[in-house]
């Protein structure tokens, strides 16, 4: 049986924020993913195994760069409901 797969571009403005940031600035960046995944997925897909790719820009100079698993855990937590039903579907989001 030949994979089905399929790419979809969910592009987020800003620069990356971890599952440590806090306030307002977390929650823009938790909803401005969301809206984002909203526009492109019309229902979660429900078939194992998801691979996601997470490009993202370095901070502006001077600022810390937050902790890549960190960020991974972010966006997956983002994207469950909306692009699949439980990020337990990716095995190892990159």
């Amino acid at each position: 049986m030949a994979l089905l797969t399929h790419e979809i571009r969910v592009w987020v403005p800003g620069y990356p924020l971890s599952q440590r940031g806090k306030g307002k600035h977390r929650t823009w960046y938790y909803e401005t993913i969301r809206t984002a995944a909203r526009q492109k997925f019309a229902q979660p897909i429900d078939r194992s195994p998801i691979e996601i790719e997470i490009v993202f820009r370095e901070p502006e100079p001077g600022k810390q760069r937050p902790d890549v698993d960190n960020i991974a855990k972010e966006i997956a937590d983002s994207l469950k409901g909306i692009a699949y039903p439980d990020d337990a579907l990716i095995p190892n989001p990159t």
